[in-house]
């Protein structure tokens, strides 16, 4: 039979007290680690046998004009994770109450803002610092209804990280950079 043996010394401060103990243990397999890998704001990441829904993550360039470089995935009902930076002259965000209404439009043609195209609206998630508006979390996308002057628009809803985590209902790609 193998045994293996652990010393495990104890020792309190001054010196006053040493405790050591030697344990045998008989030929057990190592214990597997049942962790999960962690991805974006705590998820756990995703594996091909899940059956979690993967959160895709977005994050976007913003110009001098405030338009958008990319557009967010836009599914009804759909959990996205946030990450992009816009100076408080564009959000505003530095004094703002948290239920603030932000707008960043993506326009069809850059050159062009008055000939329509997508309005990102959302709330929450949001952090100033140094200057700048910080957009990172989790939001739902919420479809919105009709088009105005060649604008469609679509909201995000800010959501608790920890309410996601603990539903265990989704979990992320593994993204680096």
């Amino acid at each position: 039979m193998v045994r293996r043996a652990w010393l495990a010394v104890f020792a309190f401060s001054g010196g006053a007290a040493v405790c050591a103990a030697i344990i045998v243990a008989g030929n057990r397999p190592k214990p597997e680690t049942t962790a999960p890998l962690i991805g974006l704001g705590g998820l756990p990441l995703c594996k091909g046998t899940d059956d979690r829904l993967p959160v895709p993550f977005w994050t976007a360039d913003i110009d001098a004009k405030g338009n958008l470089s990319a557009e967010p995935p836009q599914k009804d009902g759909q959990v996205v994770y946030f990450d992009f930076t816009a100076s408080n002259s564009q959000a505003e965000c530095a004094s703002a109450s948290d239920d603030k209404l932000y707008s960043f439009p993506k326009p069809t043609n850059p050159a062009d803002n008055l000939g329509g195209g997508l309005a990102v609206n959302l709330r929450g998630n949001v952090q100033f610092h140094n200057g700048y508006c910080t957009f990172k979390g989790f939001y739902m996308n919420n479809d919105v209804q009709g088009m105005h002057q060649g604008w469609v628009e679509t909201y995000f809803a800010p959501l608790d990280r920890y309410d996601l985590i603990k539903s265990n209902r989704f979990c992320t790609q593994n993204v680096t950079g």
